[in-house]
This record gives structure tokens, sequence and C-alpha cells, in this order.
């Protein structure tokens, strides 16, 4: 037997000679520890720069070179918080994302409206209509605008027949309706238009017009009489 002494522990230990060449370790303990120490470096968390200690295989696998003492730094370094532009909502999105898309929004409504044309009373409004009929545009800043930003016609053009007062803008708010007097909802004349309050306005025509038309139809119309 041939006396040694452990790289790891210093501890004198004897081997045969046949294993003299191989043998570096007195124990498995330490044979674990001097596979480590070879295996393993020092580096640095690329988010908080905390020192680690690592195996060289995990720095030779990772893509982009950056090592992190755990999984929230790994996290963090990877995503960033941004204001949306339109809504002013705090985003958490991963930077890849941002860099690609550029983002400065939190989705696709925000987008939309952000593309939206930007109402002042200098510009000409672009007019189009929508499912139910209604001759309407998008305007953000509108006062008629409502959570959309779409402005319907007939109550742009009322405001401006009464010199863009307030009180329509409250009326609007508090669930007053324009009635077409004609049934026709993208004619918009003022003279077609009747501001009706909230509760006042029922589906169809008026009990005036019903009877109106009637009439002209060649019936008459005779009010019942009380009981």
């Amino acid at each position: 037997m041939i006396a040694l002494q452990c790289t790891i522990c210093n501890k004198e230990y004897k081997r045969k000679p046949s294993r003299v060449k191989e043998s570096k370790y007195c124990s498995r303990e330490c044979m674990g520890i001097g596979k480590e120490l070879n295996n393993k470096v020092h580096t640095n968390c690329a988010n908080c720069d905390t020192e680690i200690y690592v195996y060289k295989k995990r720095i030779n696998q990772a893509v982009t070179g950056n090592i992190f003492c755990d999984t929230e730094c790994h996290r963090a370094f990877h995503r960033v918080t941004f204001e949306c532009e339109t809504c002013g909502k705090l985003v958490d999105w991963k930077k890849s994302r941002v860099e690609q898309s550029a983002a400065k929004y939190c989705s696709p409504d925000c987008w939309s409206i952000a593309q939206q044309k930007v109402w002042s009373k200098e510009i000409s409004l672009d007019w189009y209509f929508d499912s139910a009929g209604y001759v309407i545009a998008t305007a953000r800043g509108h006062p008629l605008a409502n959570k959309s930003n779409e402005v319907r016609q007939h109550w742009h053009i009322f405001w401006k027949e009464h010199n863009c007062e307030d009180w329509v803008i409250d009326a609007l708010r508090n669930g007053a309706t324009i009635h077409h007097k004609n049934g026709k909802r993208a004619d918009n004349r003022i003279e077609n238009l009747e501001l009706r309050l909230s509760g006042n306005h029922p589906k169809g025509v008026s009990i005036q017009d019903a009877i109106d038309t009637l009439e002209n139809m060649g019936y008459t119309i005779t009010k019942p009489e009380d009981n």
C-alpha cells in the first residue's frame, strides 16, 4: 500500500499501487467536493449582481450568457413595466415583447383609441353609419362622446344649434334622447330632431305621429269615452 494525501482535506490515506495514478481523494465525500470545485465557477447574477457559484455547464448552456441567482431575478431581468399612453395603467410585459412591438398600450382597445382622431372645434369629423343606422364619428375628447369615443351626429348637430351650451351635454349624461320625427335615423336636419327627456322616448313613432298617419290614410280617429 502506498500512502497518499487527499487533495481536499489533506488527510493521509493509503491505496494499492495500481490505483495511485487515479486516486486524489480519501473518501466519496471528498471526491464529491473535488468534482464540484472542478465543475463550478464564481460569477455574478445578471440582474442583482450578487456573486453566485454555479456549474460551468450551466453557463455554457445559457443562450444569452446571462446567469441568475434565482427565479425572481430571472423574471425581473426579462420583464419591464411601462405606463399605457391611453389609460395610464401600469403594464408588466416581457422585454422581448416590448422591444418587438414598441409597446405603448396595455390592450388592443387602448391601441384602437389612440388611433382615433382627437377632437377640436377646428377640425371636421369623419361621419359613418353604425350597425343601428345612426350617423356617428369617432372623436377623442368630444364633450358628447361615449366611452368608446363615439359621437352621434344628431347630438352633435343639436349641440351646435344651441351654441354648444353645457345643458345639452348634461341632458345627454342624464339619459335624454333625441327623437327623429320622421323615423329616419340618418336624417339629422335640425327641424327633424326633437329632444326628449329620459323615460319619454318610446320605441317607434309617437302617438300623434301615428294618428296623423292613420288620418292621412282615410281613417277616422276618435278619443275613447271616459267611463
